[in-house]
């Protein structure tokens, strides 16, 4: 599941890729740190927020994440 949109700006967001989609997860806003993850598919350039499931990272920026 998920939800069309676009995730607002940020800083510090950590950026993977599988070659189809671009993942942006967490960063930190003008008035808080985030922990949500957005999917930008490089085929139609959309922004869709995936749906939390199960446990959640914790707030975070200035953070690494990779794609396996």
């Amino acid at each position: 599941m998920y939800y069309l949109g676009i995730p607002s700006p940020r800083i510090g967001c950590a950026v993977a890729t599988d070659n189809a989609n671009i993942y942006v997860f967490g960063g930190k806003s003008d008035s808080s740190r985030l922990n949500d993850i957005w999917s930008l598919s490089l085929t139609d350039y959309k922004f869709k927020r995936l749906k939390d499931d199960g446990e959640v990272p914790a707030v975070r920026n200035g953070h690494t994440m990779s794609y396996h």
